[in-house]
């Protein structure tokens, strides 16, 4: 009866402890938002360039389209290498 009692006073220590460890990590990640870079003065100082727009992305498309009907059979081969087999959603190859 009494290693039942003391396994029970253990499993719910751990409980405890557990969850005030969650608590002081979540406590951690938001004081972060506040931390300053050491790098940069400000996130504004990264420019990021605006996106393509849908004439950029045509021509481009197009380009990658004339490149592939380019490709040799040696380029073929390595490319069938170093796909992984990985599907896209639908169930397609890439």
């Amino acid at each position: 009866m009494k290693q039942i009692i003391f396994s029970i006073a253990v499993v719910l220590t751990s409980i405890v402890a557990n969850g005030q460890a969650n608590t002081q990590t979540r406590q951690v990640n938001y004081e972060a938002a506040n931390w300053r870079t050491w790098l940069l003065d400000s996130a504004s100082s990264i420019k990021v360039a605006a996106p393509p727009t849908a004439v950029q992305s045509k021509v481009e498309l197009q380009t990658i389209k004339q490149r592939i009907s380019s490709l040799n059979e040696k380029e073929l081969a390595a490319i069938k290498y170093w796909d992984a087999g990985h599907l896209l959603t639908d169930g397609t190859r890439l």
